[in-house]
């Protein structure tokens, strides 16, 4: 009778350790449906009212901020120092080009209530210029519409334009057709340059005005990407 009696408290005691383990996760699983709901009703009324702003009447890019000249964002010794006051600059890094358009404000807002004041973005040249000379910034490439949302949450922007990325992303943003001339990539050659200066000269004036000074976001930008791993760029 003991020897049945321990038995049975084993059991039990498996049977109530089983029970704790697996009642949080079924528990979960009416709160993640609950929450997947709430999100495509949210998604729902503000993203359709997203759209409406975003094609109203007007010239310009989309949401251009008007020109600010008292604002200012600079490196002063050790520190960045932004409109005269020290600021430290708490980044996380988030790829429109790997997030669909209509989510691009809810992911922003996320950053942000993460504690977080700035994000970082790269360029991808290949997701814009697919074939050579044919520019794509509309849906979700526009580029400006995602600057602006950030620019609308207060976050900074670190912008990563390339022209090669690396980012895990194919041929690290370079074009495919860059290899049907003969031409080293990364290095002066001058085909590669060529082709670079002409796709800069339609994406850099763009920037312009969404530059901080400018009422934009973009505080800094990096050019290239882990070239010193690369080698000679004669």
């Amino acid at each position: 009778a003991p020897a049945e009696e321990m038995a049975m408290m084993g059991r039990l005691s498996f049977l109530s350790l089983l029970l704790c383990s697996v009642l949080p996760v079924c528990a979960g699983i009416p709160v993640r449906r609950t929450h997947d709901r709430a999100y495509e009703e949210i998604s729902r009324h503000t993203w359709p009212a997203m759209h409406q702003q975003e094609t109203r009447p007007g010239g310009g890019e989309w949401g251009a901020a008007a020109p600010a000249p008292d604002r200012s964002f600079v490196v002063a010794g050790d520190q960045f120092v932004k409109d005269g006051e020290a600021v430290r600059v708490l980044s996380g890094e988030l790829h429109y080009f790997r997030i669909p358009r209509a989510y691009w404000s809810d992911r922003l807002a996320r950053v942000k209530s993460l504690g977080f004041n700035a994000i970082q973005t790269y360029v991808p040249w290949n997701y814009h210029e697919g074939a050579k000379g044919n520019v794509d910034f509309s849906g979700d490439k526009d580029l400006f519409v995602f600057l602006t949302l950030a620019r609308q949450q207060g976050l900074m922007v670190l912008l990563r334009p390339g022209p090669y990325i690396c980012a895990e992303w194919d041929f690290g943003g370079l074009p495919a057709w860059l290899l049907s001339a003969p031409m080293r990539i990364r290095t002066w050659d001058l085909d590669y340059i060529s082709a670079v200066d002409a796709w800069w000269g339609v994406l850099l004036p763009k920037l312009v005005p969404y530059l901080y000074q400018n009422g934009g976001p973009i505080v800094m930008v990096q050019i290239e990407n882990e070239y010193g791993s690369y080698g000679d760029a004669a």
